[in-house]
């Protein structure tokens, strides 16, 4: 599922579809941009969830390496 709504004058999309998000996450990370966030909400958010661009790839990547099932095991 896909829910739409406006944050003020910025429109928002969440996805509710496990799928859909993988899809987003893996392949498509690059279309989709979050809002302009305050700067003391800056600070806060550096992990994963809060970063963009080259810097959530990098993080991404070193997450991702730490969760493959041979060393979940």
């Amino acid at each position: 599922k896909i829910s739409f709504h406006w944050f003020g004058r910025t429109p928002q999309i969440i996805l509710m579809d496990p799928e859909m998000v993988k899809e987003v996450l893996l392949n498509k990370f690059g279309h989709f941009h979050k809002p302009p966030q305050p700067a003391a909400l800056k600070i806060l958010m550096t992990g994963l969830f809060g970063l963009d661009g080259e810097e959530w790839v990098q993080r991404r990547r070193l997450v991702h390496s730490a969760f493959r099932m041979e060393k979940l095991k």
